[in-house]
């Protein structure tokens, strides 16, 4: 009973500390950058008008439906509890990230999970946009909700929430296929059990070499193929009709995008997953220090490997770095200041910073490897991270929030000890970001609102 009541205070003090945090935002500034768009058509859904729609949104409008279905029925249609939809999402994220370590956690230690939950909560580029009008938090609740339900096996309801997801933001639509792929796998391989010897049917710990031994056994019984096939399509029906669905989008639209589509055009942009592993290493101290000592003896033993994916790494960066025009034109963001000030400004940043790049993905790939998940996962992982932010033009820290939370709540073997130091480098970093963003000014002559500083 303790140590229930010890998670519900965290959770409440979560909630009203985060609450003045929201209120004083609210009070500082009323229009943040893309709001400009996003609370002009909430209140157009929230007040009924649902034949307006700005040409410059390009996603498709969950999140304003879920604030109609939230305030339209009380009356609230403004600016502030529009605002109020993203807080509420980051309530139910603390809850989901909770729920879903629990059920993939190597402990059932109430008190470490609640830790997990509070920091990822924490996450500095996620909890600032629990105070704005914007699409990111929100979907990460419904693809956490999507990954919560696959995991309890109630795959109707995860459809639901794959929906939902898919109508937040359309990129999501590649964790869809992650969620279907794993699903998949697990049932195939589940089916093989017999042949394999696996231990579990209910946790499946598979390597390359059981299912490359799978998918022999099935060529040697092809009647298996047809009937597990048709498991497939009546247990995950769900996520293929999500998935077949936004095909028919695609092609119907011509593009990914809606709305305005020219600042936002596909492209193969190799070095975001570069900037993406520059994410891991300031806000996920907890994976690199766990693996470092493990990369740095790789690095010795393997040295001359390291020096030509060095090479490689700047080839890719010499040739396939993309500036986008909001990228330099921008000043009210991070990113702005890290390129003018660092990587567009001396040739040389670019390429000092790959030893950092190799270590990074490094520790990635070791935790991906012994954290006591599938060959599966780990395939469909990579695969899904370089669709999701490889294919992005513009280099937007908000854009690698969701592959790695996907990785961090599936990770086990991290020590509380450095969850705790994540904890607090969370807790100064926001405090140094909301300290900016709330005496920070940005004067733009075409704008009325005083802009601000942010992720």
């Amino acid at each position: 009973m303790a140590r229930n009541i010890a998670e519900y205070l965290t959770l409440i003090c979560f909630t009203a500390i985060s609450f003045v945090i929201f209120n004083q935002v609210y009070k500082t500034s009323k229009l943040v950058i893309d709001e400009e768009f996003h609370l002009r058509q909430g209140l157009h859904f929230c007040e009924g008008r649902f034949h307006i729609w700005d040409r410059k949104i390009t996603t498709f409008p969950g999140l304003y439906f879920l604030s109609t279905a939230l305030f339209a029925p009380f009356g609230l249609c403004q600016d502030y509890f529009l605002r109020l939809t993203c807080f509420i999402c980051s309530i139910f994220n603390f809850v989901l990230f909770y729920k879903i370590r629990r059920t993939v956690s190597d402990t059932q230690q109430k008190r470490v999970n609640t830790l997990e939950a509070l920091t990822l909560s924490l996450l500095p580029p996620l909890y600032f946009f629990n105070h704005l009008y914007y699409t990111d938090v929100p979907a990460l609740t419904t693809v956490l909700l999507m990954l919560y339900f696959a995991l309890k096996d109630r795959h109707c309801c995860g459809s639901m929430a794959a929906i939902a997801s898919v109508a937040m933001r359309q990129t999501n639509i590649v964790w869809v296929g992650m969620v279907l792929g794993v699903c998949a796998l697990n049932y195939i391989v589940a089916r093989a059990h017999p042949f394999l010897k696996l231990k579990s049917r209910a946790n499946i710990n598979y390597s390359f070499k059981d299912l490359v031994t799978c998918f022999d056994v099935y060529l040697h019984r092809p009647d298996l193929i047809w009937s597990h096939f048709k498991g497939i399509l009546m247990e995950f029906y769900g996520y293929l009709s999500v998935i077949l669905g936004f095909i028919v989008f695609l092609w119907y639209n011509g593009s990914i995008v809606i709305g305005d589509k020219c600042a936002h055009q596909a492209a193969i942009h190799i070095p975001q997953i570069f900037y993406f592993s520059l994410f891991i290493a300031i806000f996920a101290p907890s994976l690199i220090l766990t693996k470092l000592h493990l990369v740095f003896r790789l690095v010795i033993r393997r040295w001359f490997t390291f020096i030509m994916l060095a090479i490689i790494f700047a080839v890719v960066i010499r040739y396939n770095t993309i500036e986008h025009p909001y990228l330099l034109a921008d000043n009210r963001h991070y990113t702005f200041y890290l390129w003018n000030r660092f990587y567009g400004k001396y040739e040389f940043a670019r390429y000092i910073i790959i030893p950092f790049y190799l270590v990074a993905l490094g520790c990635v790939f070791y935790h991906l490897n012994d954290n006591q998940r599938s060959i599966g996962f780990t395939i469909l992982y990579i695969v899904c991270t370089l669709a999701s932010i490889a294919l992005q033009r513009l280099f937007e820290i908000r854009y690698f929030i969701l592959p790695y939370i996907y990785l961090r709540v599936h990770i086990n073997n991290v020590k509380p000890n450095y969850v705790l130091l994540e904890f607090f480098l969370y807790l100064a970093l926001n405090i140094c970001t909301f300290y900016l963003f709330f005496t920070k000014e940005i004067v733009w002559t075409d704008y009325k609102e005083t802009q601000r500083l942010i992720w």
